[in-house]
């Protein structure tokens, strides 16, 4: 806002302040403060302040600059002051310097002085944009003086046309308009202002809007941490993090199908089919000694207690294995079982012979089956190394697994640490929240980065094929008199595929008397009243036993 104060009245107004404020000298401090500034075409300021001091003159004087000063929201300008000068009466003044954080404090030795004190410098940094487009200028022209001044006058030459003038005075917080200012018009391009009675740390702040940019800009603002700027809206923060999710999301797709995409089939590998033996009836035979612990490994690339559980009732269902149902000593009590190695007549392949060598003749009991937790590692080797040897898949599933999951956790660890920086020292929070989730989306593909050759391929489609079958064949057709054995044969794949629970019914269906079938079962054994009817809740206890137990430490 532009101020015109007629001559007369200034005239009368300074003599009333001259007269009202007269200098004590017991007070020690500042009679005149007066200014002359100029703001250049590089948009500095040019700083000199003619200071004259009580008499007797105060000890020390102290002048702290602002190196940095709050603006709008988290925005803070910062200045620098160069070229500080002190002299009085031609002579130059040791000056103490002491920088602060967000200023400079001069101080002054002005014990044995007489004359007035000259302090000069330039600060950059004092033309800013505003929002609307418009240059403008401010700059605290008195600021952190030690003592209190009975009168400031100045002067600001601006260097171009100013559209409007503003000058400010008060404690830091509380600012009021000057008293007396002017510039424009009549009066001049100049910015003038008059000030008395200004306390210790006082401030008279003068601003200056410029019309159009006929000033250059020396602004240099910083911002303060908060987690709304860390997080910023902006146009440009939310193009970075959708641009980087797409792009990340392209490339994990690109990755996962080219290195975790299984080679293409050419015909389904038969692993076991019912072949036809006479009218309605049909013998289960497997193919490729393809046995259930290979067939869950590969279906879901990874060996799982599963996996063990079902190979436990296949070498059972062969001879190497028997499993014995306790009798219970009390209705409440829970069911256990005894497992013992026998002679089997087939060979074994090694994964097999660890487990039957890991239960011994002597046997475990199934509620104690996790003391076989130190054979777990080398099983679970020896079928990854198994699946391998048959060519089923390009590396071995769990060394791909391990090696994803390494870099994983390492990009994750590496993303997070991006966003830690993004989030302190810029506003693309975003961005780094975009990095975290992909590293993290690369992390949850290592399980999908094994890949199957065509052969493991072709196998897969040939289990999704005896799959389908185990849930929709006839469970009553085998050959007369070997329905036990058949069924039997098919269960481990039922147990690993899918289907069990129709094909565990079929041994109820299977028993046509009244005696006991407590060895009926060449591989199961129950109690002395065990009848056949009680398997498929014998073997779900079973089952549900040693996939719990058997990988727990």
């Amino acid at each position: 806002m532009t101020r015109k104060i007629p001559a007369m009245f200034l005239l009368v107004a300074a003599l009333l302040i001259g007269l009202g404020s007269p200098a004590r000298a017991e007070d020690g401090g500042i009679l005149n403060y007066q200014i002359e500034a100029r703001v250049t075409d590089a948009g500095k300021l040019e700083y000199s302040a003619k200071i004259e001091l009580t008499n007797p003159a105060p000890a020390q004087l102290a002048i702290k600059l602002h190196t940095k000063l709050a603006a709008n929201g988290d925005a803070i300008h910062n200045f620098t002051i160069t070229d500080l000068k002190a002299t009085s009466a031609g002579t130059d003044l040791p000056i103490s310097i002491e920088k602060q954080s967000d200023a400079i404090v001069i101080g002054l030795d002005t014990s044995r002085l007489t004359a007035a004190i000259t302090v000069s410098y330039v600060a950059d940094g004092v033309t800013h944009m505003r929002t609307d487009g418009q240059v403008e200028f401010y700059w605290p022209l008195v600021q952190g003086v030690s003592l209190p001044i009975e009168r400031v006058t100045g002067v600001v030459h601006p260097g171009a046309l100013v559209g409007d003038y503003r000058c400010q005075t008060g404690l830091a917080g509380s600012l009021r308009t000057c008293g007396v200012y002017y510039g424009g018009g009549e009066s001049g391009p100049d910015l003038q202002f008059e000030e008395a009675r200004l306390a210790p740390g006082g401030v008279v702040q003068g601003t200056m809007t410029y019309s159009g940019n006929t000033i250059p800009v020396s602004e240099r603002i910083t911002h303060r941490w908060s987690l709304d700027r860390a997080f910023g809206h902006s146009v440009g923060n939310l193009l970075a993090g959708f641009g980087a999710a797409v792009l990340g999301l392209v490339l994990l797709a690109h990755l996962n199908r080219r290195i975790g995409a299984d080679s293409a089939a050419s015909e389904p590998t038969v692993i076991a089919s019912f072949d036809s033996v006479g009218s309605g009836q049909t013998n289960f035979r497997v193919r490729g000694n393809i046995r259930p612990g290979l067939v869950g490994t590969l279906a879901d690339e990874y060996v799982d207690p599963i996996d063990i559980t079902a190979t436990i009732l296949d070498l059972a269902v062969r001879g190497h294995l028997r499993i014995i149902e306790l009798s219970a000593g009390d209705r409440y009590d829970p069911l256990d079982w005894k497992i013992v190695a026998r002679k089997g007549t087939d060979e074994l392949l090694d994964y097999e012979q660890t487990l039957v060598n890991a239960i011994g003749k002597e046997g475990i009991l199934v509620s104690e089956i996790d003391r076989l937790h130190k054979s777990v590692p080398t099983l679970q080797n020896q079928l990854y190394e198994e699946v391998m040897t048959r060519g089923w898949f390009q590396q071995r599933p769990d060394t791909v697994r391990y090696g994803f999951s390494r870099i994983g956790w390492i990009l994750v660890g590496i993303a997070c640490a991006i966003l830690g920086l993004l989030v302190a020292f810029t506003s693309f929070g975003l961005l780094g929240l975009v990095l975290v989730a992909l590293a993290a989306g690369f992390l949850a593909l290592h399980g999908r980065m094994p890949a199957r050759t065509a052969s493991g391929s072709s196998a897969l489609a040939g289990l999704r094929i005896l799959a389908g079958q185990l849930r929709i064949q006839p469970t009553d057709e085998a050959p007369p008199g070997q329905e036990l054995a058949e069924l039997s044969r098919i269960l481990p794949y039922a147990v690993v595929l899918g289907g069990a629970e129709r094909w565990t019914q079929a041994f109820v269906a299977a028993d046509d008397d009244e005696d006991a079938d407590s060895e009926d079962l060449d591989w199961y054994h129950g109690p002395a009243d065990w009848h056949l009817a009680k398997l498929p809740q014998s073997l779900d206890c079973l089952v549900t036993n040693l996939t719990g137990r058997l990988f727990r430490r």
